[in-house]
């Protein structure tokens, strides 16, 4: 056995403990106080540059290697959910209607001590790593932009970066990572029409925003059918719908939410132009007025194919070939690493996390759980994407 597998033996009981507090103290986007903290207390017993700001709650630690190469960085994302936690474990969530439901206490535990652990190879490294350490991940306009606009990436000359998710899906030891689009630009919609309210037995005397919002709602669905290129994807769904007062009252007001999601940027236009372009001209044809308020979210990942080439590279020599999976993108979900990727050639993988049982919940549940039996392999494979550099 080698000292660096050795090392990570001792390390995984650590690490454990670390996503179990982390665990037991969730904190919500821009609060991550607690978990701040810790970053900061357990990475200041090493020779790593930490960088924090009082403004903020991001920690970046800086690891200069001993010979020259290109910097790195590896994202961990903090916050937690507002989600009450159903699941009766001893290191529960000590915090009423907040909950590591994404895992991404993991994700900093995973980091921490794979910061910790390199401190100690720092002679063999080549080039420069940062351990960025990022908030508010599920809170639009997110953390990670916050962190590219404090300009670290270009004060680092960062040549690459990386990220991993926890995944409840994929058997433990097992990887999976998608070249090109792994998400898709998150935006969103809200949609405010007026009409003229009147009694419901004469509704000819008025302007039915409850109709109007129904038109506008078939409307927008044929928007990803027969604008869209089919061979693109794209989706607009309204979420919420709020109208009328009264049953027999015809609504004088009603307010449509939706989201939408696009992969390309040329398709993410498209929909911005087209959908208040088609609100206020269905309801100009009922009589009715409409603002649309468009909302731009998180853009959409890109892995770049060389790194994703690299990471399969590396997870096939520690994990065998028939534990790494490249999987065509799967779902039309956001992640603020977009960010990132917008400035840096990089990719995120995600790292199997499943329980054999014929259970596992979905990222986000209540009932989310993620096997810690995942730590040890994704310390072995992040220092060895980071050694390499």
């Amino acid at each position: 056995m080698s000292q660096l597998e050795k090392d990570i033996e001792e390390l995984i009981p650590q690490v454990i403990e670390w996503r179990r507090t982390i665990h037991q103290y969730p904190e919500l986007g821009f609060k991550e106080f607690k978990t701040n903290e810790l970053i900061k207390k357990i990475l200041e017993e090493t020779d790593l540059k930490l960088i924090h700001y009082p403004d903020s709650t991001a920690v970046i630690a800086v690891l200069e290697g001993g010979k020259p190469g290109p910097a790195v960085g590896f994202r961990a994302d903090m916050d937690a959910l507002a989600v009450t936690e159903e699941v009766d474990v001893p290191f529960k969530s000590q915090h009423p209607g907040v909950m590591h439901a994404c895992g991404h206490d993991f994700h900093v535990a995973l980091l921490m001590g794979t910061a910790r652990l390199l401190d100690k190879y720092r002679s063999e490294i080549k080039g420069r790593i940062l351990f960025i350490f990022q908030p508010a991940e599920e809170a639009p306009p997110g953390g990670a932009r916050e962190i590219v606009d404090r300009g670290i990436l270009e004060e680092y000359e960062l040549k690459k970066m990386l990220a991993l998710h926890v995944a409840s899906d994929l058997p433990v030891g097992e990887i999976s990572l998608t070249p090109g689009f792994s998400s898709a630009n998150t935006d969103g919609a809200v949609i405010k029409i007026k009409g003229k309210s009147c009694h419901g037995a004469t509704p000819h005397k008025g302007v039915d925003a409850v109709l109007v919002g129904a038109h506008i709602v078939i409307a927008l669905q044929s928007l990803v059918s027969r604008m869209v290129d089919p061979l693109d994807s794209a989706v607009v769904s309204i979420g919420t719908v709020e109208a009328g007062e009264v049953v027999n009252s015809i609504a004088e007001k009603a307010t449509l939410k939706a989201t939408i999601r696009s992969l390309t940027q040329e398709t993410r236009e498209l929909l911005e132009k087209k959908i208040p372009e088609i609100c206020i001209g269905v309801a100009k044809t009922f009589g009715a007025e409409c603002s649309v308020e468009y909302q731009r979210g998180y853009p959409a990942v890109y892995n770049e194919p060389t790194v994703v080439e690299e990471i399969k590279k590396t997870a096939e020599k520690l994990l065998g070939p028939e534990k790494v999976h490249e999987v065509p993108q799967s779902n039309m979900g956001g992640d603020d690493y977009a960010y990132f990727v917008q400035n840096v050639p990089g990719a995120i993988f995600l790292l199997g996390g499943a329980f054999p049982v014929p259970v596992n919940y979905s990222h986000h549940s209540s009932l989310f759980q993620i096997n810690e039996e995942c730590i040890g392999y994704g310390l072995r494979l992040m220092a060895a994407l980071l050694k390499s550099e």
